[in-house]
């Protein structure tokens, strides 16, 4: 049996096609919209490279391990490198990718952001806004992990005002925190004066000169 091995490899978009098209086989299918999130990544240069996490191949050389990452690298046209293994053994493939995945609200707790849960899903959904306004609602879009730990952080005052602003509408008018708090701080960061949203939220809140069904 041959032992696995490991090396740090300068992986082109052309390997990359070449192992998915020969090496691929009877993996799951891949998602487009993972592959287009990765993509993102790693044409912004926000893709961490020599991370811990391999593409693995088993000793028949069949790909265990990193399709979407190999697929996402095709379409950024970026060349990276990763940790490859090589001749794992082909029963490990049943046990692959069976743990708990750790989210971006996870990282940014363990910075030591406060209220990190509602900071990351804030960002999430405000980044959407910004990229995809138009197909946010349908829920067709999503951005990755990564992009929201470095959004968060970018934008940690702004984002850590929105939690403030959410959290108020949520105790007076049982409005959703992120998606207020993402309307909040898309208007912050794009509007020339806050002097209409300040008087929008105050009648969210206090219910001042609202009408039943009144959409504020």
């Amino acid at each position: 049996t041959a032992t696995p091995t490991v090396q740090f490899i300068e992986v082109t978009p052309e390997m990359a096609e070449k192992w998915l098209t020969e090496n691929n086989v009877g993996n799951r299918r891949i998602s487009q919209s993972t592959v287009d999130r990765y993509a993102i990544d790693m044409s912004l240069g926000l893709w961490r490279e020599r991370t811990g996490e391999p593409l693995i191949f088993d000793r028949n050389g069949r790909l265990q391990q990193g399709q979407h990452r190999l697929a996402a690298l095709v379409r950024s046209g970026s060349t990276l490198t990763f940790m490859v293994v090589y001749n794992a053994d082909p029963d490990d493939f049943a046990v692959l990718d069976q743990g708990k995945k750790r989210l971006a609200s996870d990282i940014l707790g363990m910075q030591g952001l406060p209220n990190a849960k509602l900071v990351a899903s804030i960002s999430r959904v405000t980044l959407l806004l910004i990229e995809h306004p138009a197909d946010y609602w349908a829920g067709v879009k999503d951005v990755t992990q990564q992009r929201i730990i470095a959004w968060a952080s970018q934008h940690e005052a702004h984002a850590l005002w929105a939690t403030q602003v959410a959290g108020q509408a949520r105790a007076n008018a049982l409005v959703p925190e992120s998606q207020y708090g993402a309307v909040a701080l898309y208007v912050r960061l794009h509007s020339q004066s806050m002097a209409g949203w300040n008087d929008f939220h105050q009648r969210v809140v206090s219910g001042e000169m609202l009408k039943d069904g009144d959409p504020e």
